[in-house]
């Protein structure tokens, strides 16, 4: 499945579509949209609605568990930005505790509650796609915030993932 947002207004991050009713009418419409094509053709979804509810639920989820503390195993290769990993970069987190088990730890370091975070601040992005885990934890997010720069993607990709006890 591929994901493909048509045309932004870069201020509003909307999508400005035009249709030519039979009477020559032309009806405007502005929304933010992507298409999703599938086997079945073109699907329009309203993706920042779709991603906000996802991360709802999702960051609901995560927060209805009873540890605090995981095991976190990712990697960062895409766009310009703090985020970008020399390879697997494995973390265990308790709380706002951070200590790096294997890697190099990059200017920003990818925590369940940081990427939520980036998720929920996507409003002007042209492309989302995040699959999350059975906790509800983010486990591969590619975001893309316009399709006509290079180098303003972010992407993670978590390989492992596991709940400890505290």
């Amino acid at each position: 499945m591929r994901t493909t947002v048509l045309k932004t207004a870069a201020a509003a991050g909307l999508l400005l579509m035009g249709a030519c009713a039979a009477n020559g009418e032309v009806a405007v419409s502005s929304e933010r949209i992507s298409t999703t094509t599938t086997s079945e053709g073109v699907v329009p979804s309203d993706t920042w609605g779709k991603t906000i509810a996802d991360l709802d639920v999702n960051r609901e989820l995560w927060e209805s568990r009873k540890s605090e503390t995981y095991e976190m195993t990712y990697q960062s290769r895409c766009g310009e930005n703090g985020w970008i990993t020399e390879g697997d970069v494995t973390i265990a987190v308790t709380g706002e505790e951070i200590v790096l088990i294997a890697g190099t730890l990059p200017l920003e370091v990818a925590t369940v509650d940081r990427l939520f975070a980036v998720i929920a601040d996507t409003q002007n992005a042209e492309t989302v796609e995040v699959a999350y885990g059975e906790y509800g934890q983010p486990m591969n997010i590619n975001i893309d915030y316009s399709s006509n720069s290079i180098d303003d993607e972010f992407c993670v990709v978590v390989s492992e993932f596991d709940l400890t006890s505290e």
